[in-house]
């Protein structure tokens, strides 16, 4: 059984300009540290500490993930539970990536339909692979 434990990462996807800050089965803490080595955050007291944390700070241990984002653009995923042998959390993971590709696409300005479902697809299938990279 695969359990990623307290794990951080970040995608940068350069065609359309974005970031994907990806945070699997970190406390609240954590993640903080996280921003922090990450370069992110300067420290405890940036000021920026609350725009990346406010949409997580209500998230209970019965609540599977959440993606935001922020007003910079950068989408943050947070998964508080992982198991890549556990069919329902990899639903979950595909639903939340799901999420990162269309807040990408209402931010670039490109509607998803069938002219741009290849996009769509291609950057769905592209997040999943740099998960599991990570």
């Amino acid at each position: 059984m695969t359990n990623l434990v307290n794990k951080f990462f970040v995608i940068d996807v350069d065609l359309y300009n974005s970031q994907f800050l990806v945070s699997i089965n970190q406390d609240n803490e954590d993640l903080v540290i996280s921003l922090i080595e990450t370069g992110i955050l300067h420290s405890a007291e940036d000021p920026d500490l609350k725009y990346y944390m406010e949409n997580f700070l209500d998230m209970g241990k019965s609540n599977l993930a959440r993606t935001v984002q922020h007003d910079n653009g950068v989408v943050s995923i947070k998964i508080n539970k992982f198991d890549e042998n556990n069919v329902n959390n990899m639903a979950t993971l595909i639903h939340e990536l799901s999420h990162a590709v269309m807040f990408t696409f209402d931010r670039i300005g490109m509607p998803h339909n069938s002219d741009t479902d290849e996009a769509y697809s291609y950057l769905l299938g592209f997040l999943t692979k740099k998960f599991f990279e990570n």
